[in-house]
């Protein structure tokens, strides 16, 4: 499942004692690290083993929501933050966009290969420069590299899609609405977390939770308005040992995504933070080719496919801090002659 927590300086995690100087800073961030990617791995992975025994998917969703929330308050609720129930209001319009991307990424998951959401989801990037471009009116700059790396993407999915299976077309359309989705939900947050868009007075951790707990809540009328509920006794009868093991690790595994998400973010770069997420691509297509095989298997083109289009994803972000880098070095050395003009 893609990420719940927005990006935000004010990260008020539980904090690790400072003895240990930097020994302790780097087992901290290796602790952060690998459990994030334990969790980015096992999501997925988990995902997929849920939405196959309980494929009702509104009812799962609510599930980990509701789960998610429980463990979130009894985690963190030392370290919670809401100024006011108006700030709850000004965030709410998140919400529904927050449901649409967690049920387009379940949907994703029933209707395709893991190996598919992984190499379509590698083109979420030329998505979101070109709504970047467009809301900046052209003002976003542009290096050879992230033209490389974005023509290395669109050879990927290319290549991928050569042997793709017809059936998997469904799983294709949810992944395109879930980039979408995820483009939109980061610009909202963005601009409600944004310091000089007035933001709303909550820590990164009450956003998830709110996030999370009126989920809960949007998604009972909507099982109604599927008709899931009428299935959902079938369902629960049907599930073995397997499938309740799936469906509860995925439910704990929603809450623990959240928490090593922010922490990690607190404690590294995002570049850092996107290579170790392109390494858990990788991991991922492993797994599905030799313990999760579906359909016709994976074939030799679309796992060199998928494999091109991780590798491009991950060119992209590092030329595209290397570009937000110089951008900032410009920006010093021009203020700075200013600056000895007025001593």
């Amino acid at each position: 499942m893609a990420e719940v927590a927005p990006q935000c300086s004010d990260v008020e995690m539980p904090t690790m004692p400072p003895e240990g100087g930097q020994f302790g800073a780097m087992s901290r961030r290796a602790t952060a690290m690998i459990s994030t990617f334990s969790c980015s791995v096992g999501m997925l992975l988990l995902n997929k083993l849920a939405v196959r025994a309980f494929p009702a998917v509104c009812t799962l969703l609510m599930l980990q929501m509701a789960a998610s929330t429980v463990l979130l308050l009894l985690l963190s609720w030392r370290w919670l933050r809401i100024g006011s129930w108006h700030d709850v209001c000004r965030w709410f319009p998140v919400v529904p966009v927050f449901i649409c991307q967690m049920l387009t990424s379940l949907l994703a998951l029933k209707h395709a290969s893991m190996s598919l959401v992984v190499a379509f989801r590698g083109m979420e990037p030329l998505f979101a420069l070109a709504v970047e471009c467009q809301l900046s009116k052209g003002a976003i700059a542009i290096s050879s590299k992230m033209i490389f790396a974005m023509l290395g993407m669109l050879l990927g999915i290319g290549i991928y899609c050569v042997d793709m299976q017809w059936s998997e077309a469904h799983g294709v359309v949810a992944v395109r609405v879930n980039m979408a989705l995820s483009i939109v939900s980061r610009l909202v947050q963005r601009y409600l977390l944004a310091a000089e868009h007035n933001p709303v007075d909550m820590c990164l951790a009450s956003t998830t939770i709110v996030n999370n707990a009126l989920s809960t809540i949007l998604l009972v009328p909507a099982i109604y308005a599927t008709g899931e509920f009428r299935e959902i006794p079938a369902l629960l009868a049907s599930l073995d040992r397997d499938g309740e093991l799936a469906v509860s690790a995925s439910c704990v595994l929603t809450c623990g995504i959240s928490l090593s998400g922010v922490w990690l973010q607190s404690l590294i770069s995002a570049t850092s933070v996107l290579v170790m997420k392109n390494a858990a691509r990788f991991i991922i297509v492993l797994l599905e080719i030799f313990f999760l095989p579906s359909g016709q298997g994976l074939s030799h083109r679309q796992f060199i496919g998928v494999c091109i289009t991780i590798i491009a994803g991950m060119l992209y972000g590092m030329a595209r801090r290397e570009i937000e880098h110089l951008s900032m070095q410009t920006s010093k050395h021009t203020l700075l002659p200013r600056a000895q003009s007025g001593l």
